[in-house]
């Protein structure tokens, strides 16, 4: 290949990446998100996801204990007494469908929401 094909390459690659991400419509985010945190099945508490509420909240069972950090429309878990700590390490959570799963100790939070999407595909 010649120089002139890498650069017409190269924008061609520039080109199809930002049209993707201009048109993605999983980043539209919504106005009406809310945490569901589950506890053995069970709802144990909901928080409506807004852009200025920020709050900690522990979340304790006789299974153990998880510290849950709301930072206005994303989540995570900042600490656990469990084994492995996998919740921890997924990190934040901020769109509608997305969820924290900790087994060890039965608990669930799910970002739920209004979206403007009925159907994706790929």
């Amino acid at each position: 290949m010649k120089k002139g094909d890498y650069f017409i390459l190269s924008v061609l690659i520039i080109f199809f990446a930002l049209s993707v991400y201009l048109t993605n419509p999983l980043k539209e985010a919504s106005d009406n998100l809310r945490a569901i945190v589950r506890l053995n099945g069970e709802i144990h508490s909901i928080y409506k996801l807004t852009d200025n509420y920020k709050k900690n909240v522990e979340i304790k069972s006789n299974l153990g204990y998880n510290i849950l950090e709301i930072d206005c429309k994303k989540l995570r878990i900042t600490d656990s007494d469990c084994k492995d700590k996998l919740d921890v390490k997924q990190g934040y959570i901020s769109s509608a469908g997305q969820s924290v799963v900790c087994l060890p100790h039965k608990l669930i939070i799910t970002i739920e929401g209004d979206t403007d999407i009925d159907y994706v595909s790929y």
